[in-house]
């Protein structure tokens, strides 16, 4: 189930209620020139589901991969992406990312 138009936060609470563990992401950086805002969530369930958008589809994997990481371990991480998605340096990063377990 992916569905962009569902707040992050509602989802993750259905989810939580259903059993299922969540983590919730949060762009913490990104250029003026990114069409995303500082702020902006998705959250990821234990089976990928997702609620909410980071952009683009390889930034959104990026993101669903290193939240199952998150969800397993319980330990947050931030991230950074460079526009494709793919992790990167912080000096190079289009995008800086900060994903936690919820619940």
């Amino acid at each position: 189930m992916t569905d962009a138009s569902d707040h992050p936060l509602d989802f993750a609470e259905r989810a939580m209620r259903q059993g299922r563990e969540v983590a919730i992401a949060t762009l913490i950086a990104c250029p003026p020139a990114v069409a995303l805002r500082v702020g902006q969530q998705m959250a990821v369930d234990e089976d990928d589901a997702i609620a909410g958008s980071m952009g683009n589809e390889r930034i959104e994997a990026a993101i669903v991969a290193r939240a199952r990481a998150v969800i397993e371990s319980g330990a947050p991480e931030i991230i950074d992406l460079d526009g494709s998605g793919a992790s990167g340096s912080p000096e190079d990063a289009a995008m800086r990312v900060y994903i936690e377990r919820v619940g």
